[in-house]
């Protein structure tokens, strides 16, 4: 296992963040939290969007961090959205990684749909940082998505679970897989302690009327 302090994920990884909470925040909301945490170097300098990995994951949870810290408690709303912005954005950019590029989900039972995009959420995190563990349990009732190198919470520690943005990505492409809100909640966390951060796909959400 890889130390939390000489952790690194890739630019590409960074940039995706970056550009979702540029989405989701405005220019100015993403400038304001890079200066409160002493990353303003990236304000309008995203890195490149590449596979080199030339980012302390540190500084990932920093920003994470950060968001929390400002919006108070808005601000696991604003990561679950951040979270789902950035999902879209991996459909959009990275699509071949993904290995959604011409799959036609429709004919699947939706429980394979599921199983589908948590297992390329996990290959393309894994074929990108050799650093990266990460795969989809099927050993429960329900399935989950577990990152035991997760970059939300590295170096970070909490007496609850508090991966908020990787909630939204999961739950996104779990959206994104069947076409349906499902609840997502995270189990464990490594902030807490656990071994993993674990994502547990749930119920269906009830749907507005």
């Amino acid at each position: 296992m890889t130390n939390p302090e000489e952790a690194v994920i890739i630019n590409s990884l960074m940039r995706q963040a970056l550009v979702s909470m540029q989405e989701v925040m405005g220019e100015n909301g993403l400038n304001a939290v890079l200066k409160s945490c002493g990353l303003e170097r990236f304000a309008g300098n995203f890195p490149p969007n590449n596979l080199e990995p030339a980012i302390k994951t540190s500084q990932y949870a920093q920003l994470n961090q950060a968001i929390e810290d400002f919006y108070g408690r808005g601000g696991r709303g604003m990561l679950q959205r951040i979270g789902r912005a950035s999902f879209q954005y991996g459909v959009r950019e990275q699509a071949a990684l993904l290995g959604i590029a011409g799959v036609a989900l429709k004919v699947l039972p939706e429980k394979q749909r599921i199983k589908f995009i948590l297992n390329g959420m996990a290959d393309a995190l894994k074929k990108s940082n050799s650093q990266v563990k990460a795969w989809l349990d099927e050993s429960g009732d329900k399935l989950a998505y577990v990152d035991a190198t997760c970059g939300v919470c590295n170096s970070r520690h909490s007496d609850h679970p508090i991966c908020h943005l990787y909630i939204g990505s999961v739950s996104e492409a779990v959206k994104w897989a069947t076409g349906k809100d499902y609840e997502v909640t995270e189990t464990h966390c490594t902030a807490k302690g656990d071994e993993y951060c674990r994502f547990e796909v749930g119920e269906l959400k009830e749907q507005a009327t």
